[in-house]
């Protein structure tokens, strides 16, 4: 297995950062109309459905004031004739985010299938919410309004719905 680490430096903001990895992820369909997406999964990560879990994203990585770039995007490739699980998938996924020490991260990936080799797309957001009280229950009480009035701008830029 490969790890490789996507760089992008034409992404200035943090919902440029998100949206643009995770969505890339998540995409069907490869330029060529040829379906590549196996499976999408998430770590840490409490929203109903995919964008709501986007927006989560983009509002955690927010809170950081020292982290400009705090979203990395991975991709494990296996080799040509390898076939992973189901199984051996979640594994490399558990093992990868340990080794870099991203267990407690918030973690989209999605497993694609469209090349040669299976590969599995992970994009992490770096900042942990562990040292701030955060109650999800109130959150979600709370999303229709405030979190609208907070991300007006990135919900309709990037055609959220919250």
């Amino acid at each position: 297995m490969i790890a490789e680490k996507i760089i992008r430096k034409d992404l200035s903001t943090i919902a440029e950062q998100v949206m643009s990895a995770t969505d890339y992820i998540a995409k069907d369909f490869d330029r060529f109309g040829n379906n590549k997406v196996e499976y999408i999964g998430s770590r840490n990560l409490y929203g109903n459905n995919y964008a709501d879990m986007q927006l989560e994203m983009i509002m955690t990585a927010q809170t950081s004031k020292k982290a400009k770039k705090p979203i990395e995007h991975w991709v494990l490739s296996y080799r040509e004739n390898e076939n992973p699980t189901p199984q051996d998938l979640q594994q490399a996924i558990d093992v990868f985010l340990n080794e870099l020490n991203y267990q407690n991260c918030q973690v989209l990936y999605a497993v694609h299938n469209n090349t040669k080799h299976k590969h599995i797309h992970i994009v992490i957001n770096r900042v942990i919410l562990n040292d701030i009280d955060v109650n999800f229950d109130k959150l979600n009480s709370i999303k229709n309004k405030e979190i609208i009035d907070i991300n007006t701008d990135i919900a309709t830029e990037f055609k959220i719905n919250v």
